[in-house]
């Protein structure tokens, strides 16, 4: 036997001047049946965390972003990134490089993607500073506290993770020291990258990317230059 009409619906219906009978009704066998049906075609994706973006940039979003009219290459960053995002979300690989000077905005638009990822495809793509996280654990590894205690990575095992990422974003790339360190680490993720079609955004604040990881790994990248005065 067909369930009572919902009261509600039959209110909504009398004001719209629908007859009872425009709306079929289905037994609680059926309004079951159908809702298996909508979980199997349409499984709910597990939660991911938010991403890991700076504290300053933890609500930015991309319908605020204003015009930065002063920025030289400034719309074509914006396209990029947001080609760069729905590559990620498709499963393709993208590596795309932001260069310019500070205060220009590079950090801003790789926020933005990593916030869109998360909110509309639930994805979290990891976001690593390079010289205040990524160098220190490449160089003495990580150690990560949890509620389930204390864990440590070599800096084999960090290196491990970064490989193993379908995507990546790196801001602040440069030199850190007066060695190689910094352009063979980040040569090898570039190539790592290219080889295995993944995506990478990094940021940059130096003057050319090849003078940050050589030209061969540098090669590998989109880049889009963008020039103008500080927003910070």
């Amino acid at each position: 036997m067909a369930e009572p009409i919902n009261p509600f619906l039959e209110a909504a219906m009398h004001d719209m001047g629908l007859p009872p009978n425009a709306i079929p009704r289905m037994t609680h066998e059926e309004v079951m049946a159908n809702r298996e049906r909508l979980l199997r075609e349409n499984p709910p994706r597990p939660a991911v965390a938010p991403p890991s973006v700076p504290k300053r940039f933890r609500q930015v979003r991309w319908t605020d972003v204003q015009p930065r009219r002063d920025v030289q290459g400034w719309p074509a960053a914006v396209r990029a990134v947001q080609r760069w995002q729905e590559d990620v979300a498709a499963g393709r690989g993208n590596m795309l490089a932001l260069i310019g000077p500070k205060g220009t905005s590079k950090t801003h638009l790789a926020a933005c993607a990593a916030w869109w990822l998360y909110e509309e495809h639930n994805i979290r793509v990891p976001f690593y500073s390079w010289p205040y996280e990524l160098v220190e654990w490449l160089r003495g590894g990580r150690i990560i506290l949890s509620e389930h205690g204390t864990r440590e990575l070599h800096p084999g095992h960090v290196r491990q993770n970064l490989y193993d990422a379908d995507a990546l974003i790196i801001d602040e790339v440069r030199p850190t020291s007066g060695t190689d360190f910094d352009a063979m680490e980040l040569a090898k993720l570039a190539m790592q990258r290219y080889d295995n079609d993944s995506s990478i955004l990094i940021t940059c604040n130096w003057e050319s990317l090849e003078g940050v990881m050589g030209e061969p790994a540098a090669d590998r990248f989109a880049i889009v230059t963008l020039d103008g005065p500080s927003y910070r």
